[in-house]
């Protein structure tokens, strides 16, 4: 393929998803992730009509799973964000088994001057780690890290990820209620 096809099968790609794919709202549910097919795919995510989120998945439907996961928060924190995310989150995706990344990158390009956006590569400039899978490694380095007494914001500097992800993990695996702190 010559670069100018690749460059046209991209801009082809790019009209799909930003102007003739669907518009879903989001919800947190599993109904609602199981419309979605287990396919590789491109996706984005508008508030109020402007481009916050863009990220190319293997799997989409895990993908949307993870995305509308509430375990990370209290039920009436869980419960506001529904709410939010229900009433200014529109999703669109295009299937793509070709030119994900590319497709990605191409549309970050574009909305780039977006103070809204956010990115996996926009937040692994300051963490390196951010949105990376947790390993059963990590997991146990964490444990031992807080039994050890560091605190949130060394854990996040050990780890490369920020205190959010941090706190999230520390929640999901009871550290605190399992060590009193």
């Amino acid at each position: 393929m010559t670069k100018e096809a690749i460059n046209e099968y991209l801009d082809e790609l790019e009209h799909w998803l930003l102007n003739a794919s669907a518009v879903i709202s989001v919800e947190v549910s599993s109904t609602w992730v199981n419309q979605f097919p287990e396919e590789a795919a491109v996706f984005i995510l508008r508030e109020d009509d402007a481009i916050v989120y863009v990220s190319e998945t293997g799997n989409l439907k895990n993908k949307m799973a993870e995305l509308v996961s509430d375990n990370h928060f209290e039920d009436d924190m869980s419960g506001l964000l529904n709410d939010i995310i229900a009433k200014h989150l529109k999703l669109s995706y295009l299937l793509v088994d070709l030119g994900r990344k590319e497709l990605e990158e191409r549309i970050l390009e574009r909305i780039s001057a977006s103070k809204k956006t956010y990115t996996k590569a926009g937040k692994q400039q300051s963490h390196k780690n951010a949105y990376e899978k947790w390993t059963t490694e990590d997991d146990e380095k964490l444990e031992l890290l807080f039994c050890e007494g560091k605190t949130v914001k060394e854990l996040s500097a050990i780890f490369e990820r920020n205190e959010g992800s941090i706190n999230s993990r520390i929640k999901k695996l009871e550290l605190r209620e399992k060590y009193d702190r």
